[in-house]
């Protein structure tokens, strides 16, 4: 049983089912365009001034008509209205963009309206706006301090209209994509992979969630309130619990009637997943809630490269964009002069790096080395042996061997406290016990004063993990193995770095 005073955020819905736009795939843009809102706009009168009266704790609020809210003068004064008051932390609404962004942001200066907690979840439909004209809109709201993301149904015919919105908006605005209903035969594989580029997060909405009440917050930290007042757990839920607007209703039995969550509102108050994770306190209106951090590290071979071995050009623009705001580092397998052979121009954009498996370290315009203490003195017949040296000490051995069974032979006859040995097919690479990835990261944060709770590390293999431990936020790219997937914090491109980081 849930207490109203635990309810932290609430959807609101009115009657108004009327929209501006007649999108082929919507129901509500063919209403009839004389719909009456008075009624509407009594019912959130009734419930702004409910809101007014709040003795419960901070609120947020999310408001999600059946068509185009602030078209209406009521709506817009009614977000301000709201925004005004002490307790609610902020305040949103879904909305296509087609109000005159300049005229509220002059009503909002005119009411001295605190802007940053209004948020809006604004939806791009190609049938019917300009996508230079939306995204304009998106950057005036953005400027201005006003939070918002953008939004687009996952219409494969509109793919290239969609990349295009994707690079016209601010590397930091989240772009998601709503998996499209009624399609005449399934996503193909190649707009599966388009739709997860520009949208990480798309196959949870593609594949919506399995209903668990015991695991969802609907009815106890989130509530969805209709025009009559009717209280339900969620949009979705189906079961009334109670009316908002009666004194006597402090309770709530939450309660839901459904197998499947199978709209981003519903899915999105399950707890404990990695969607919410990754979004935070942000879940709620569609706008992740960026994690403040002081440096970025990435691996390099499918982390920054493909399986071709190319930096993607999402990424290098991604890159840049960061680089201008955030110190960024490499921590690789690779000696530092295969990683710039590597990366390229790219390469200028980092500030330094763990190299060679931590064998090497570059800060600063300072050059360190791990030397290996014990010098191998294993015969590798048949092998073909680099020797990586700094100031003529070893750093790192690559043996590769001319099988997988040798490798794994000279693996086994090197074992001891003495070295880290990592071995991928026939390439076996050996460093002192004292590298690492993970004790290079350590030491380099060390020298450069530099916490690892404030840290990202970027990775794709289970090599990887034991640097991405010791970080406050860890990150695998979205073809990385399933078992580092399961164990990282977020599990994100490099390119949507920026929408879910404060950098």
């Amino acid at each position: 049983m849930g207490a109203l005073s635990t309810i932290r955020n609430i959807y609101y819905r009115g009657s108004l089912e009327y929209c501006n736009y007649t999108c082929s795939y919507c129901p509500f843009g063919r209403k009839s365009a004389s719909a009456d809102t008075d009624g509407d706009r009594e019912a959130l009168h009734r419930f702004i001034s409910r809101i007014g009266q709040w003795k419960h704790g901070a609120l947020r609020i999310l408001i999600i008509p059946y068509g185009e809210a602030m078209i209406h003068r009521y709506y817009r004064e009614g977000i301000i209205r709201l925004a005004a008051m002490p307790h609610v932390a902020g305040v949103s609404c879904q909305t296509n963009l087609s109000f005159s962004v300049s005229r509220f942001l002059d009503e909002v200066e005119e009411a001295r309206a605190d802007v940053t907690k209004i948020k809006f979840w604004g939806s791009y439909h190609p049938e019917m706006a300009d996508v230079t004209d939306f995204a304009s809109k998106i950057e005036k709201l953005h400027a201005a301090g006003i939070e918002v993301c953008a939004g687009v149904v996952g219409d494969p015919s509109a793919k290239e209209q969609i990349r295009r919105l994707r690079l016209l908006l601010d590397p930091s605005v989240y772009l998601f994509v709503n998996a499209m209903q009624g399609l005449r035969k399934p996503l193909s594989e190649e707009d599966v992979r388009f739709f997860n580029e520009m949208d990480n997060l798309f196959d949870y909405d593609r594949r919506n969630a399995k209903a668990c009440l015991n695991n969802c917050s609907g009815g106890r930290e989130s509530l969805f309130v209709d025009r009559e007042g009717g209280m339900y757990a969620c949009p979705r839920s189906g079961v009334r619990t109670g009316n908002f607007y009666d004194d006597s209703a402090s309770l709530l039995q939450p309660s839901c009637l459904r197998k499947v969550c199978d709209c981003y509102i519903a899915f999105s108050n399950l707890r404990d997943t990695p969607l919410r994770r990754m979004m935070g306190e942000g879940a709620l209106w569609r706008i992740p809630e960026r994690k403040k951090v002081r440096a970025v590290f990435f691996d390099i071979d499918g982390t920054l490269t493909d399986a071709q071995g190319r930096i993607p050009g999402r990424t290098v623009s991604a890159l840049k964009y960061m680089s201008g705001r955030l110190p960024l580092y490499l921590s690789t397998a690779l000696p530092m002069a295969h990683a710039k052979k590597r990366l390229g121009d790219v390469f200028d954009l980092f500030s330094g790096g763990v190299f060679a498996d931590g064998g090497f370290l570059c800060y600063e315009d300072t050059v360190e080395c791990v030397p290996v203490e014990h010098p191998v003195a294993l015969d590798f017949p048949g092998c073909r042996i680099t020797r990586y040296t700094w100031k003529e000490e070893i750093f790192k051995y690559a043996v590769l061997a001319p099988t997988v069974r040798e490798a794994t032979r000279l693996s086994a006859g090197l074992e001891g406290e003495a070295y880290q040995l990592y071995q991928e097919g026939r390439l076996l690479t050996v460093v002192d016990s004292r590298a690492g990835k993970k004790n290079g990261l350590m030491t380099l944060c060390s020298r450069l004063g530099i916490s690892l709770r404030e840290i990202l590390v970027v990775g794709n293999t289970m090599h990887d993990w034991p640097m991405m431990s010791v970080a406050g936020y860890s990150c695998a790219v979205m073809d990385a193995e399933e078992e580092l997937k399961k164990l990282s914090g977020y599990i994100l491109n490099p390119d949507s770095i920026p929408v879910f980081f404060d950098i």
